[in-house]
């Protein structure tokens, strides 16, 4: 009786493995928060997303050859969804301090950033606490409870949306946010009334490197997502992209 032939079916099997080996397998889908912002994250006219912010997180989407999800909201949802895991990360203009170090894991910086105050020059309070209206859980909440907590009142919003409201309605009389959040804001309001009050705050606490931040379940992008800001600096279309919403480097 002849032998059965193990080879035909054995090199099929083969065949197969190689061929599932050499396919790339298709990147599972990153979640992605964007700060909703002026000038950072947006839906425009076509209900197309925009926003510095966004469009660098779509181009640098593209450069680590991932699909990506980009959920639009408020600073606070993305600093706990990446730090509990729920966003794989979030570009939402997040100051990289020591104490956030402990518990996100950060990418090189793609901008600096400084603090600075608006509001209605003609209308500041003389003979009570000034009530500032600040982002929950933002570095600017932290440094007026910890510096001014007789001389101001902190009033503490979800969003940046109820943050300018209540500058609008009389409820707030300064806003302390991000200088190039509130240039966005300056551009866009079209009654005259604000200005910035003061120059850039000076403070550690305050200023240095944004970055975007990884969920530490996800921390082994880091080296994919450094890779893709230096490709952009280094081909030019990080300053196209600067030049497209500021008319200043902000890198």
């Amino acid at each position: 009786m002849a032998k059965p032939n193990i080879l035909k079916p054995l090199f099929g099997l083969l065949a197969t493995l190689l061929l599932f080996t050499s396919t790339p397998a298709k990147s599972d889908t990153l979640l992605i928060g964007i700060l909703e912002s002026p000038m950072m994250g947006y839906r425009d006219a076509d209900n197309q997303l925009s926003g510095f912010e966004a469009e660098l997180a779509q181009q640098i989407c593209e450069r680590i050859d991932h699909d990506c999800e980009f959920v639009l909201q408020p600073f606070g949802n993305n600093l706990d969804g990446v730090r509990l895991g729920q966003l794989d990360m979030a570009f939402s203009s997040i100051l990289v301090t020591e104490a956030r170090k402990q518990y996100l894991t950060f990418s090189e910086r793609y901008m600096r950033s400084v603090s600075s105050y608006v509001g209605n020059p003609d209308k500041q309070p003389k003979y009570r606490p000034t009530k500032v209206a600040v982002v929950k859980d933002s570095v600017q909440e932290y440094y007026l409870k910890q510096n001014f907590s007789t001389s101001m009142e902190t009033l503490i919003y979800t969003d940046v949306d109820e943050v300018y409201a209540a500058l609008k309605n009389g409820d707030a009389d300064l806003v302390l946010l991000p200088a190039i959040i509130q240039l966005g804001f300056l551009y866009n309001d079209a009654s005259g009334l604000f200005d910035l009050i003061g120059g850039p705050i000076d403070n550690p606490k305050l200023a240095g490197d944004v970055a975007v931040a990884i969920t530490p379940e996800r921390h082994r992008l880091k080296t994919d997502i450094d890779q893709a800001i230096r490709s952009l600096l280094t081909d030019g279309s990080f300053n196209r992209l600067n030049n497209k919403y500021f008319p200043f480097n902000i890198y």
